[in-house]
């Protein structure tokens, strides 16, 4: 397998699957690492899962190893799952980095926290965004991702999505897609797709980071399981949004890059009984 984080669990899940098990042994190859694939390996292997990657990652691009597989390899192309429909103002400052479009605006301001936390709870702020064009363009984009892969999951996303929480961050979905990805898997290798969500244990993939969402995107996008009450685990941490606005000012102000890094001490700081400035 050639993929993601969402790899490490899609084998995970395919593990408990005894059929599979007994006919594959099998290896992940990290792609965002840009982790490399030796030429015998994938010269030598049956089956070649992966989620596509353009000829901009050179040597690890899908079309290059594709071309390296056996005459009788069997090759797949999975989903990468993507959410911008929660997080529509969320932007990439670097690895564990977090930023927030809105709540960076707000902070241009230099407001209190008390300020700040009001302001940006208000679902009227959103409005000075263009959130129905930007998750327009990312689900056409998503769009041309599925149609490399017969693994279906677009519509399901976005149906199911509204009626309750299928992410925890913006490309970590939890175990319901994942399960029906791993089960699609195995029906296209012509294996019985048994694997069922109860039977996997708890949810346990990257639940100690469930980004909270803005509670005024649930009338924006029809999300029935969102409002401002909604809690969401912050590693370890049991917040609704506006709590959750609290702690990304102390981090801004922190001066700490890394959100895992602040978290960390945050605990520590919990842990010894100091008093937050």
């Amino acid at each position: 397998m050639h993929a993601n984080c969402q790899g490490e669990v899609l084998l995970r899940m395919l593990g408990g699957h005894d059929e599979f098990v007994q006919a594959f042994d099998c290896r992940l190859f990290t792609n965002y690492i840009r982790e490399p694939l030796p030429a015998d390996v994938l010269a030598g292997c049956d089956v070649f899962l992966y989620q596509y990657l353009g000829d901009e990652w050179g040597e690890l691009a899908s079309n290059r190893l594709l071309s390296q597989l056996g005459p009788k390899c069997v090759s797949l192309c999975i989903p990468n799952y993507f959410c911008r429909t929660y997080w529509p103002l969320e932007f990439n400052a670097g690895k564990n980095v977090l930023r927030d479009r809105l709540l960076e605006d707000i902070r241009k301001h230099r407001p209190t926290r008390k300020e700040f936390i009001h302001l940006a709870s208000r679902p009227s702020l959103l409005r000075h965004y263009d959130l129905q064009g930007i998750v327009e363009r990312s689900l056409a984009h998503e769009r041309g991702k599925e149609v490399r892969t017969p693994i279906k999951y677009l519509d399901r996303m976005i149906s199911e999505g509204r009626k309750r929480r299928l992410f925890h961050t913006i490309n970590h979905p939890g175990v319901e897609l994942l399960v029906d990805t791993a089960n699609q898997i195995l029906d296209q290798l012509g294996l019985d797709p048994s694997l069922v969500s109860d039977s996997l244990g708890p949810d346990d993939y990257y639940t100690a980071l469930d980004l909270p969402v803005h509670p005024g995107l649930a009338e924006i996008f029809s999300l029935e399981w969102l409002d401002e009450k909604t809690t969401f685990n912050l590693y370890g941490y049991r917040v609704n949004y506006a709590q959750f606005v609290l702690i990304y000012s102390e981090y801004r102000d922190s001066g700490v890059d890394s959100f895992i890094k602040f978290m960390s001490r945050l605990h520590g700081r919990a842990n010894t009984g100091a008093d937050s400035d």
